[in-house]
């Protein structure tokens, strides 16, 4: 793969800099954990499995919400078991990484509205919506399945504020249905986003797409030159099914805006 990257470099003119992988770092989420008590944090969100039980007895000691994330109805009822404060219902329309923890299980592919009511009924704990949601309609729509909140995401990637690229934020507002796509191409776990020439030219290949944390590795000089160039063909263009409605608002008239529509519907 690395191979392959480098000469996909070299024919694109992504050159700029040392291409050779950063040193590969298998951090645990352990090492986040004191910090995260000292600094007395009262919420903390966490994706990609379930904290371990120690962890959580420290978390609960100190009063710390704790809200962690479920593709599938499995995956909620395994976080109620462990007592876990709120789960977020992500639905396969989500933008980025998909929060799925089950291995040697196929990917869950639930839509946001099939999801919310299966985790609903399954556990007893408020749940937060994320995926597709970026109006009134859609935001309650999540209420009335039972969700107590919503995560929004791809409506505020062309705000302002949105560290996004220029060309990362044009690229989703024009980006087609069938361009939004599940890839493993950039960080070797599943994650949503536009398709670009990165992403054929992976899939082209044929090779096998290492784990992560080592395609992430891999690929991160890329996306590094990428953003610096403002190359949308070779950034990680994470967009939600959705995303194509986000607009060049700020951060503020974007959410007074869901505001306002959900409010307007009776």
């Amino acid at each position: 793969m690395h191979r392959f990257l480098a000469q996909l470099c070299l024919q694109n003119h992504l050159t700029e800099e040392n291409l050779a992988p950063a040193p590969l770092h298998f951090n645990s989420y352990l090492n986040q954990i004191q910090v995260l008590l000292d600094e007395n944090i009262p919420v903390v969100s966490f994706t990609f499995d379930i904290l371990g039980d120690d962890c959580i007895k420290a978390f609960r000691d100190k009063g710390v919400i704790l809200i962690g994330t479920a593709t599938s109805q499995k995956e909620a009822v395994l976080l109620a078991e462990k007592d876990i404060a709120i789960i977020t219902a992500q639905g396969i329309e989500a933008g980025g990484h998909r929060g799925t923890f089950l291995e040697n299980e196929p990917l869950p592919l639930i839509g946001s509205f099939s999801l919310i009511p299966q985790v609903v009924s399954s556990t007893n704990r408020p749940i937060l919506a994320a995926g597709g949601i970026h109006n009134g309609k859609t935001i309650r729509a999540a209420f009335m399945l039972g969700a107590h909140g919503v995560q929004v995401g791809s409506a505020f990637i062309a705000s302002p504020e949105s560290l996004a690229s220029v060309s990362y934020k044009t690229r989703i507002q024009n980006a087609a249905e069938t361009e939004i796509v599940l890839t493993k191409s950039f960080s070797g776990r599943w994650a949503r986003g536009v398709r670009n020439k990165f992403i054929a030219e992976v899939e082209r290949s044929g090779l096998p797409i290492p784990a992560y944390p080592i395609q992430t590795s891999l690929t991160g000089p890329i996306r590094s030159i990428a953003q610096k160039q403002d190359n949308s063909d070779f950034m990680a263009l994470w967009a939600g099914q959705s995303s194509a409605k986000a607009e060049f608002k700020s951060a503020a008239d974007i959410l007074k805006q869901l505001i306002q529509q959900t409010e307007a519907i009776n």
